[in-house]
């Protein structure tokens, strides 16, 4: 057993494969013929492993220093309304009734093809955001208390809330998707007017 633990000396595999390679090689009985075998069989498969470890290793070194590679943000900021406008491939529609003291604190488009405007009054923000197609635009994957349906309109939204006020509203209608997220949360009643201001 000595010749297997120094075999195992200058190569790292980790500590439960060679315990069990061990553990094994102790169990097989032994002819004359077998341990020379065994031996070579163990140290080729500590050494396969082992340049397998190496040639990914230096595959993710050299991806990580590649110069062209680097992350995209799928947000770009705008400056205001009309120049976010410019970016986007459909005609933007906006809430027209807000809380009181609500105004637009930031637009952006992400992935060129979503507005999101988030409005604040200095302490909780109101997320809007716009998309083709009907999905759910929102972003938000948080578990609430309760899900369920509301008219609002001539639209039936997905309302989701917790201690009843409305965290979250998205719906669909005409080929557009929409959503408002409340960071604070809101009233149902107000949850429903924000919808319906929407233009």
């Amino acid at each position: 057993m000595k010749r297997y633990r120094e075999a195992f000396d200058p190569i790292e595999v980790p500590d439960d494969m060679a315990a069990r390679i061990l553990a094994r090689a102790e169990r097989t009985p032994r002819t004359a013929s077998q341990p020379h075998r065994r031996f070579t069989s163990v140290l080729v498969a500590a050494c396969l492993l082992l340049a397998v470890g190496l040639t990914a290793m230096g595959a993710l070194l050299s991806a990580s220093r590649e110069p062209g590679v680097q992350l995209v943000n799928p947000y770009a900021d705008m400056a205001d309304l009309e120049e976010l406008q410019k970016e986007l491939p459909f005609v933007l529609q906006l809430p027209g009734e807000l809380p009181a003291g609500y105004v637009l604190d930031r637009c952006s488009v992400v992935a060129g093809t979503l507005a999101q405007l988030v409005f604040g009054d200095g302490t909780a923000e109101i997320c809007y955001r716009m998309a083709e197609g009907e999905q759910d635009i929102s972003g938000d994957y948080n578990q609430y208390e309760r899900t369920y349906e509301q008219r609002a309109g001539d639209v039936t939204l997905t309302l989701k809330s917790s201690q009843d006020l409305v965290r979250l509203a998205t719906w669909s209608g005409d080929g557009y998707s929409f959503s408002l997220s409340f960071s604070e949360g809101i009233d149902e009643q107000t949850a429903l007017a924000i919808v319906k201001s929407v233009r």
